[in-house]
């Protein structure tokens, strides 16, 4: 694949979410890439969020690639139990209709809050095993680009000990 056509900053933003978690090889940047070029045409919606992890994913963590998490993970050191897929769903449709509405926003700040917020909630609802970082970082560029934010870029190190302080 050649990513010699990709915008510098989208380039750019797909390394670091990459970086940020351990994530260096190609086939991961090829894949992230894929992913994002198919969620920036997309509504966020479940199936477009699946079909997103499933292309993230394929060859980093094939058997997990577009699929529910169906288990416990641990975030930050604390348990998040499982209960059931579709609860999971629900979380997640819910949060995709709050993104749609979000659209009516009309100040900045708030446009920023509000997709920080979501990204949060997203990370929080932790859909899946693993990418949930790399798949809500993808969702909340995808978000700032509806609500007419620029694409943030989130750099490894000093960025990236700022953005993990969002989640405390």
């Amino acid at each position: 694949m050649n990513l010699e056509n990709i915008e510098p900053l989208e380039l750019e933003f797909l390394q670091h979410s990459n970086w940020i978690e351990n994530e260096r090889s190609e086939e991961a940047l090829e894949d992230a890439y894929l992913a994002w070029e198919y969620l920036k045409k997309q509504e966020i919606t479940l199936k477009s969020v699946l079909t997103t992890h499933l292309l993230l994913m394929r060859r980093v963590n094939n058997p997990i690639a577009g699929m529910i998490r169906n288990c416990d993970v641990w975030i930050g050191g604390k348990k998040k139990t499982f209960v059931a897929e579709t609860l999971i769903e629900q979380d997640l449709e819910s949060l995709f209709d709050a993104m749609e509405a979000s659209k009516r926003l009309s100040n900045e700040k708030m446009k920023i809050d509000c997709a920080e917020t979501m990204h949060i909630d997203f990370e929080s609802i932790h859909p899946f095993v693993d990418g949930n970082g790399r798949t809500g970082r993808l969702i909340l560029n995808r978000h700032r680009l509806m609500l007419g934010l620029p694409i943030l870029v989130i750099h490894e190190g000093k960025e990236q000990e700022e953005y993990y302080r969002w989640f405390s």
